[in-house]
């Protein structure tokens, strides 16, 4: 037993019109007067109820935050600070989204489920494949290709999409699902593929003509 709660038992033993003195029994346990003072007034509540007061969601709300932040990033989306207190907003119902502070109690209760680290710009597999002899032979490939099919310049398209998550243009901290985390198949898969908000849509043709760019959003 904790040495404040010690010298609130033995207030609470006393009889009524007892005197006594929040000093002397403070000094005997080895605890704050002031606080021991308060608890006993009932003006200071114990930290865990206080934390209980000051709580947005509830243990079945949080959870199911936990569970958004495991889909998000299955996808490759980790929310920010600002997106998890909007999502908070959205499963409570009622009044204004958390504080800013919110969060970091949030994730320090949750920490067993989830990450909350930085995130980088380049998926791995890209990284992989950017080498010149890679693209020398890709090439290579295709001009033999062109040739053996008498396939004419302007009958030659290449269709390729950039996707764009909003928000994630430079390293920056996310939520991360733990357990996936840690696989270590998320750290470098966040901007590229299409994991999009918006999608750009390019065709250019070999003869050096090209479509309007299309925008999905």
């Amino acid at each position: 037993m904790a040495p404040i709660d010690e010298a609130l038992e033995e207030l609470e033993s006393l009889r009524p019109g007892e005197r006594f003195s929040y000093t002397e029994i403070a000094n005997k346990h080895g605890c704050n007067r002031t606080t021991l003072s308060k608890r006993h007034r009932g003006l200071q509540g114990t930290r865990a109820a206080q934390y209980e007061s000051q709580r947005v969601l509830t243990d079945e709300q949080s959870q199911t935050l936990v569970e958004w932040v495991n889909e998000l990033t299955k996808k490759g989306l980790p929310p920010s600070n600002e997106m998890l207190r909007n999502f908070a907003r959205e499963i409570r119902g009622t009044g204004d989204k958390p504080g800013r502070e919110w969060p970091v109690r949030w994730r320090n209760r949750h920490q067993d489920q989830i990450i909350y680290t930085y995130s980088t710009g380049m998926d791995r597999s890209r990284f992989s494949a950017d080498s010149a002899y890679k693209y020398r032979l890709y090439f290579e490939l295709m001009e033999k290709k062109l040739h053996e099919y008498d396939i004419t310049p302007d009958l030659a398209w290449n269709m390729d999409e950039k996707g764009f998550l909003l928000g994630i243009l430079q390293k920056a901290k996310r939520y991360f699902s733990k357990m996936t985390y840690l696989q270590g198949n998320l750290r470098e898969r966040l901007q590229g593929g299409s994991r999009e908000w918006i999608t750009i849509i390019t065709c250019i043709c070999g003869d050096g003509t090209s479509l309007s760019p299309g925008l999905i959003y």
